[in-house]
């Protein structure tokens, strides 16, 4: 398992991580050890008037009478852009 650290991202982690990189994943651990995890950044437990629980997703557009158990682990994906963008 890899440690948190207060120097480094992940003690044990074998690849060097860009700041950006360190931010993402540092964001996705935080997030997993919050309480209600990864869960309560897409659903919010709403009631209707009979009292009823229900999970309710304003990103997803979605009522669910359950939601499934909060994962961990995952993939973060970076996309990096080195050309610079311009409008007009």
């Amino acid at each position: 398992m890899l440690a948190h650290t207060k120097h480094s991202v992940l003690q044990g982690l074998s690849v060097d991580l860009r700041p950006y990189q360190r931010q993402s994943l540092k964001f996705m651990l935080d997030i997993e050890q919050a309480d209600g995890g990864f869960r309560h950044q897409l659903f919010c437990q709403v009631r209707n008037s009979k009292g009823e629980q229900y999970w309710y997703s304003p990103v997803l557009g979605r009522l669910c009478a359950e939601v499934a158990p909060m994962p961990q682990g995952g993939i973060l994906g970076e996309l990096r852009c080195h050309h610079p963008v311009t409008t007009g």
